[in-house]
């Protein structure tokens, strides 16, 4: 047994010296060989082995006077995934081949997962104004795969005050899917200047499934900016919403919780049909309900809602909702 593992250890340490051997054979090829084809052949080489003793002459020949072999160690570069190779792989994005550009893009895509890579494409995108460059980094975001790495994107919709025009910019470039995936990542932030400016972007690009990501921004937040945010959005997403489902979900909810969401989302859309149901549900048993109702029509700015709310101050099973009652009618008497 003990000269079987013997043997099986030596023929491994031969192996690794083989592979190691050919490593080295294979960088010297791509670095002094006159042959075309032995270059071209070495970089796949060093690509499919995926050894990190590559990446500097590889990065050296991303420099090459040929389109084939800059293009081959792009690929080889973005194998092996060292970030080291962002820069010189951004800087690719300039070349005048694009068959040298798709690769390079290629190559950014499967490193964007390391943050620093992340960071880097930021950077130059914000730095630069080579157009060429800055539509190479557009279109590296726009067909990434690493969901952590879209997602991280969502930080660069934090400034105060207006949405990030560097991330905003890459955003809008990227596909429907990615966008989604940045945004819905945005809108479920902790920081509530990254969410108000995700809010502004979902404005723009109209995506129906962002609905309820705004909805429960409108539901949660105690801020008034932000409330303010989430309903000139949905507003905006009028064309996209479902009116029947959430009148529907307004009188039949199965919870407080989800009749609420739809009570607000009828304040939103603010048509005569939701406006009829507000209405009737200042009728409604559940004295939450009632209240809620009361805040939607005071928000719509309805006159026609003011002799109801009054006659609701004279039934006493109000009585925990008459503050709430009274300020609706302060609002709608100011109510042009």
């Amino acid at each position: 047994m003990c000269k079987r593992i013997i043997f099986l250890i030596s023929i491994t340490i031969a192996n690794f010296n083989l592979y190691a051997d050919m490593v080295d054979e294979m960088i010297n090829e791509l670095k002094y060989s006159s042959s075309f084809k032995s270059r071209l052949q070495a970089a796949i080489f060093l690509g499919k082995m995926q050894d990190k003793r590559a990446v500097d002459v590889l990065i050296a020949n991303l420099k090459d006077e040929d389109y084939a072999i800059k293009g081959a160690c792009a690929i080889a570069l973005g194998n092996i995934g060292d970030p080291k190779a962002t820069r010189p792989l951004i800087e690719l994005l300039r070349d005048p081949e694009p068959l040298v550009r798709k690769e390079a893009i290629k190559a950014l895509i499967k490193l964007a997962s390391n943050k620093q890579t992340m960071e880097d494409l930021i950077s130059t995108f914000k730095n630069s104004e080579d157009s060429m460059l800055k539509m190479g980094i557009i279109s590296v975001f726009g067909e990434l795969k690493d969901d952590n790495a879209l997602k991280s994107l969502a930080d660069g919709l934090s400034d105060k005050g207006k949405v990030g025009e560097i991330t905003s910019q890459i955003i809008m470039g990227m596909s429907g899917e990615n966008k989604f995936k940045v945004l819905s990542a945005a809108l479920e932030s902790k920081d509530e200047n990254t969410r108000i400016n995700a809010m502004e972007l979902v404005g723009t690009i109209k995506d129906p499934r962002l609905v309820s990501y705004v909805l429960n921004i409108l539901k949660d937040s105690s801020s008034q900016e932000e409330i303010k945010a989430a309903k000139n959005t949905l507003r905006k997403l009028k064309d996209k919403i479902d009116v029947e489902e959430y009148l529907r979900m307004a009188r039949f909810g199965r919870s407080k919780d989800e009749r609420d969401i739809a009570i607000q989302m009828l304040a939103v859309v603010a048509d005569e049909r939701c406006i009829g149901l507000l209405m009737d549900l200042l009728k409604d048993e559940d004295v939450f309900i009632r209240g809620r109702s009361v805040q939607a029509l005071a928000s719509i700015g309805d006159k026609r809602a003011i002799p109801q709310l009054e006659k609701m101050l004279k039934d006493k099973k109000n009585e925990r909702i008459f503050p709430i009652i009274k300020n609706s009618l302060k609002l709608l008497s100011l109510t042009k």
